[in-house]
């Protein structure tokens, strides 16, 4: 797997163990005596290059934070547009281009199952890495729940879950309350949840 140049200003390219090669731009600073650093993990899908509401709440998130002295910076699952406007807004970012790995789980059944697995495991371990040097992990959706929840614990690091939508599917719903139960905090956006 030959090294990738990140199209971040200061980004470069590092070999990894995962599906694709994974883009990393330079580390943050180290956060201060009253900060936090905090990773944020946004789960994008291939060929889906919009930015939707989610995704500027959390960017408009993760620059108040930066702008009040913490440490941010951002994994994401697929180079595109929304990596563009982290780097614009000068948010560190890594690039696991591993797309959704929960993507296809209810249609596929197993089809496809050993590939989903091992982008969960690609992302594990990724998050694993990138969370030692974090306070909190935040991740978005429950995408972003399967993706990081498993690395972030492993490393010890909080863990956030915000979600902002509810499924109403019964049979796939206990999946959201058990990730409530499971992380250290919840922001919720809908009154569904």
């Amino acid at each position: 797997m030959a090294n990738q140049r990140g199209s971040g200003s200061g980004g470069h390219g590092r070999e990894g163990n995962h599906r694709g090669t994974c883009v990393v731009d330079e580390a943050p600073s180290a956060p201060g005596p009253r900060s936090l650093s905090v990773l944020f993990v946004q789960v994008r899908r291939p060929g889906n290059g919009e930015i939707y509401g989610g995704e500027r709440s959390t960017l408009a998130t993760a620059r108040a934070l930066a702008q009040r002295g913490h440490i941010v910076s951002f994994l994401v699952t697929q180079n595109d547009q929304f990596t563009d406007e982290l780097r614009k807004a000068g948010l560190f970012v890594t690039v696991l281009p591993i797309g959704d790995p929960m993507e296809g789980l209810r249609r596929g059944g197993l089809n496809g199952l050993g590939d989903r697995l091992a982008r969960l495991a690609d992302a594990t371990r990724e998050i694993h890495r990138l969370a030692r040097s974090v306070d909190v992990v935040h991740a978005n959706e429950m995408s972003g729940f399967f993706a990081s929840f498993a690395g972030a614990k492993l490393a010890r690091s909080q863990f956030v879950l915000h979600l902002r939508a509810s499924n109403q599917q019964k049979r796939t719903r206990w999946f959201e309350a058990a990730a409530f139960l499971m992380a250290d905090a919840t922001v919720a956006v809908s009154a569904s949840l």
